[in-house]
C-alpha cells in the first residue's frame, strides 16, 4: 500500500463529528471535573487542512461554563496527524502503531516552563481516546478525553484493520 493511501485512511477515519466526554483530574487543585460536548473534524478543501472545532460544557469546581477550542489538522503522514494551531504553528505529530490490536500514539509538546505529554488510541472504527497529562510551575493535571462518531461517513471495519497492518 503506498504512503499517499494511509494519509486518505487518516483523513477516512478522523474526518467527522464526535461525541467528546473528558474528565478532568487537577491534582494541584484537589478537583475533579468533567466536561462533554461535540467535535467536528471538517475536511479542507484542497490541501488546506482540516478544521477541528470543540464546543464544550465544563463541569469543574462548582462552576458550569462553556469553551471552545479550534486546532488544525494536516493527514500529511502515512504514521497519522499533524495537528496545528490555528494560527498554522505546530503543535504535535501523532505517529500511530499496532499495540496488542489497537493503535497508540504518544507525543509531547512544550510550552514555556509547562509539558503537555498527551496519547492517542484508536480503539475501534468509531471510538478513540486522547490523554494529556500536563505538569508545570503552576499545572498538574490530566485530561482524558473519549471520542464517539456521532455521524457523518463512518470508517468502514476494513479501513482500521488495514491501518493496523501496516
Amino acid at each position: 500500500m503506498s504512503h499517499g493511501n494511509r494519509q486518505d485512511y487518516w483523513r477516512a477515519y478522523f474526518v467527522s463529528r464526535w461525541r467528546l466526554e473528558r474528565r478532568i483530574d487537577d491534582r494541584r487543585g484537589n478537583r475533579v471535573g468533567a466536561a462533554f460536548g461535540e467535535a467536528t473534524i471538517a475536511a479542507g478543501v484542497g490541501e488546506a487542512p482540516a478544521i477541528c472545532r470543540e464546543a464544550l460544557t465544563i463541569d469543574y469546581g462548582g462552576r458550569r461554563f462553556t469553551g471552545e477550542q479550534t486546532m488544525l489538522w494536516r493527514f500529511d503522514r502515512a504514521d497519522g496527524p499533524t495537528l496545528l494551531f490555528k494560527d498554522g504553528r505546530f503543535f504535535i505529530a501523532m505517529r500511530f502503531a499496532g499495540d496488542g490490536g489497537l493503535l497508540r500514539s504518544a507525543f509531547s509538546h512544550g510550552c514555556g516552563e509547562d509539558l503537555y505529554e498527551g496519547a492517542a488510541e484508536i480503539a475501534d472504527e468509531n471510538t478513540w481516546r486522547l490523554v494529556w497529562t500536563v505538569r508545570g510551575p503552576r499545572k498538574d493535571y490530566t485530561l482524558d478525553t473519549l471520542y464517539s462518531r456521532l455521524s457523518g461517513r463512518r470508517a468502514a471495519p476494513v479501513i482500521a484493520r488495514r491501518i493496523r497492518a501496516q
